[in-house]
């Protein structure tokens, strides 16, 4: 519950309220309990936003994925990578995400075979795609099972590798060619 303390801040508190009952069953009065919890209550508001900030200031594609693969939070990063609308961004099925970036890549069968094969149980693991719409880019995946309250979840960055990609193919073909 939120309090208004008489100087006017807010003050949060559990109430715990017990009925005591007389010997034959007949409500005789009731114990009330408030805790003070407004100290961890602003802790917990805290650290929520520094996380929601720190997520959405990660330059790569951040997505966090429910037990059926709908999207539960992401940042911005991640709907500019793919072009994808933040306002349907939000429970977006893999269905939906595969069909629409199945648009943007090379060779979409390919794309979803090699999507498909990928196990989001495992600890970790890493796959690379490449986009060539609307331009040319290379990404790594990686994705982490994360597990909350029972709840099972799914950790997936997308970084932009095109310049570290490129630069060792250059380096392979200059060494092909110096042979």
């Amino acid at each position: 519950k939120r309090y208004l303390h008489h100087d006017g801040r807010e003050i949060w508190g559990v109430l715990s309220v017990t009925l005591a009952r007389t010997a034959d069953g007949a409500a005789r009065f009731f114990i009330c309990q408030i805790r003070d919890i407004t100290a961890p209550e602003r802790e917990l508001r805290h650290t929520k936003l520094l996380l929601e900030e720190t997520i959405a200031n990660i330059e790569d594609g951040v997505v966090l994925l429910d037990a059926e693969r709908h999207v539960v939070l992401f940042n911005r990063a991640y709907s500019a990578l793919f072009g994808l609308d933040e306002s349907t961004l939000r429970g977006m099925s893999r269905a939906q995400f595969l069909g629409h970036v199945g648009k943007l890549v090379e060779d979409p069968s390919t794309f979803e075979q090699t999507f498909s094969e990928i196990s989001l149980n495992a600890d970790s693991n890493i796959a690379y795609f490449t986009l060539v719409r609307p331009t040319r880019r290379v990404l790594r995946r990686s994705a982490r099972p994360v597990g909350s309250e029972g709840e099972r979840l799914y950790l997936i960055v997308w970084h932009d590798v095109t310049i570290e990609h490129d630069r060792a193919r250059m380096v392979d073909v200059l060494n092909r060619g110096a042979q």
